[in-house]
């Protein structure tokens, strides 16, 4: 049996249509229990749709099928719900049409060509879709037999070399960026088990031209590991109605091939022989094929082991780069701590330097001051000790005193030297030398109470008294 299901279909051959909420069913846990949605419509909208393609008429289109979908269960006037009507009458109204399929669920489009006698029409839900089907196709109306069948989905795709982890809601997801997806089945065997190709159908065909073109240009990958899908436009088949007898054209050709009834052919026949080279041609096409997917499943398995080894050589690789980057931040943080370092240790020895250069300043400071004051107080000491001293040798040559006299001779000699003609006018009152009790006497000087003579002084500025 082939693993190919009809474009529409959720069973596969000579199995029952599942119902919704049914195992299986991509809808299930979801109410079904509601009414369906209530299209409402006037004569005037139903005559406008009376003449045209369906696809003109999209807007109010789009508003049945979005309240249907917003009702809630299984999605509503989908392309698998479309019907195609054949072997009509010329006489058939829109309404007559519609009214053929009016008790078997709500209609969103209605396509007629009176002309060429066929239609199609849209239902609310692929199982009443089924059971129009089921009932009408084959029934006579007006004299002419009806043939009614699912229609071509225009907006299908296969998907192929799907992952064995992808589900029909992650298939779903991944094509819904390129427009609105009506239905996404990834397809099984009959235990189950993915066979590695899935269906899309699209709402719109420009959804489906446009995965198509985007699939093919680029590489549209689902899981982790890089292997990318690829689509094309589906092969659509019917593998449940098949060709009746009824529909078989029965023209020269079918007559002559039904001459002759099913049999075996008996072995040195004619029909052995060649039937024997057909059987032949059937069997190396057949191992051909067998080869040429041994082939193919070795280079897979090839391609797995060189995509793996590679996966694990990049992973080393960014581990080496990322560990070059780390060695690199940390030398970085190292020089910027050392250069931090050397800046703050500089600022420090600044700091320092500068704290004691304004220490020596103060300092500096302080002995200058100091040294001012000392300059000031000893002139002011100065500027008073000679009228001091001259008082003292006044009183102590008016009382006698030699001692103190000499005593003032050598503070004399210690402080400001005094000039000659000061010290001569120290010497009395007599004038330059004389003769007398009291007399301090000049230069040679004689007396009783002769201090002595007076001379220069070798160290240079005082007076000295010789005695």
């Amino acid at each position: 049996m082939s693993s190919k299901t009809m474009p529409g279909d959720n069973h596969q051959q000579g199995k029952r249509p599942q119902q919704p909420g049914t195992p299986g069913n991509r809808n299930v846990g979801r109410n079904h229990d509601k009414k369906p949605f209530q299209k409402r419509e006037t004569n005037q909208q139903m005559g406008d749709k009376s003449h045209g393609e369906p696809q003109g008429r999209r807007s109010q289109q789009d508003n049945v099928e979005e309240g249907a979908n917003k009702a809630g269960g299984e999605k509503k006037f989908t392309q698998r719900c479309r019907l195609f009507v054949g072997n009509l009458t010329n006489d058939t109204t829109e309404e007559d049409f519609r009214g053929m399929f009016a008790k078997y669920g709500d209609v969103s489009e209605a396509y007629l060509n009176k002309e060429r006698g066929f239609g199609f029409i849209r239902l609310d839900t692929r199982q009443n879709a089924e059971l129009a089907k089921a009932e009408l196709d084959s029934s006579t109306r007006k004299g002419r037999v009806l043939r009614v069948r699912f229609a071509t989905h225009g907006a299908a795709l296969k998907v192929k070399h799907l992952p064995s982890v992808v589900s029909n809601e992650l298939l779903e997801q991944a094509f819904s960026q390129f427009g609105v997806v009506e239905r996404a089945v990834c397809v099984v065997d009959d235990r189950g088990r993915p066979t590695g190709e899935g269906i899309v159908e699209f709402a719109r065909k420009p959804g489906a031209q446009n995965a198509l073109k985007r699939i093919r240009e680029g590489c549209f990958i689902l899981t982790s590991t890089p292997k990318p899908i690829a689509v094309e436009p589906l092969d659509q088949k019917d593998e449940e109605d098949g060709l009746p007898e009824k529909n078989i054209q029965k023209n020269l050709a079918y007559h002559k091939e039904r001459e002759g009834q099913p049999r075996f052919s008996q072995p040195g026949s004619f029909e052995y022989e060649w039937g024997g080279r057909w059987k032949q041609l059937y069997d190396l096409e057949e191992e051909q094929r067998d080869q040429l997917k041994k082939q193919q499943q070795d280079a897979r398995e090839k391609l797995e082991v060189d995509m793996e080894s590679a996966h694990h050589d990049q992973q080393a690789m960014l581990m080496r780069q990322d560990l070059m980057r780390r060695q690199e931040e940390l030398r970085r943080l190292e020089e910027s701590r050392k250069d931090m370092d050397r800046r703050r240790q500089e600022e420090m020895r600044m700091r320092e330097e500068q704290r004691r250069r304004e220490e020596q300043q103060k300092q500096e400071e302080m002995m200058r001051r100091r040294n001012q004051e000392l300059r000031i107080q000893q002139e002011s000491m100065m500027r008073r000790r000679p009228d001091d001293i001259l008082l003292q040798r006044e009183q102590a040559v008016h009382q006698g005193d030699m001692k103190r006299q000499l005593f003032l001779q050598k503070q004399s000699r210690g402080g400001m030297g005094y000039g000659k003609q000061e010290v001569m006018r120290m010497g009395g009152s007599n004038g330059g030398g004389g003769n007398g009790p009291n007399n301090m006497g000049g230069a040679g000087a004689v007396g009783p109470n002769n201090t002595g003579n007076l001379d220069q002084s070798p160290m240079g500025g005082g007076p000295v008294m010789c005695i």
